[in-house]
């Protein structure tokens, strides 16, 4: 039973790159115990970490992007975690935070003819 959990649980993480941040709160809130909530938030928040990850370095590697803009980017990213860790007391909440700025980040990288995760 161990081996089938530690190898559903980076499938949870993957999943949770690709489904709408709506679904995912949905999901989570659907679970039956305070820390079932609480794992699935986690999954989701790994998984919206692993996006903006892959996001931040397209971004960086992209000739589209001005070396200005980049730094932009970096310093609205410091500014959203500052604001994150002092607004946010639960999983849900940094996960809502987490999906805005993926989201924003998806835009930015649209208007800059790249692909965003």
């Amino acid at each position: 039973m161990r081996k089938f959990t530690i190898s559903i649980v980076p499938f949870s993480i993957a999943l949770f790159t690709l489904i709408s941040p709506s679904h995912a709160m949905d999901i989570c809130e659907m679970k039956r115990s305070q820390q079932e909530q609480a794992q699935c938030y986690q999954y989701a928040i790994k998984g919206g970490q692993l996006r903006m990850d892959k996001n931040y370095k397209r971004i960086g590697d992209s000739s589209n992007v001005s070396q200005r803009e980049k730094q932009r980017i970096n310093t609205e990213h410091d500014q959203w975690a500052d604001n994150t860790n002092k607004r946010c007391r639960d999983n849900a909440c940094v996960y809502e935070s987490l999906s805005r700025r993926n989201s924003e980040i998806g835009k930015f990288m649209r208007t800059h003819g790249l692909t965003p995760m």
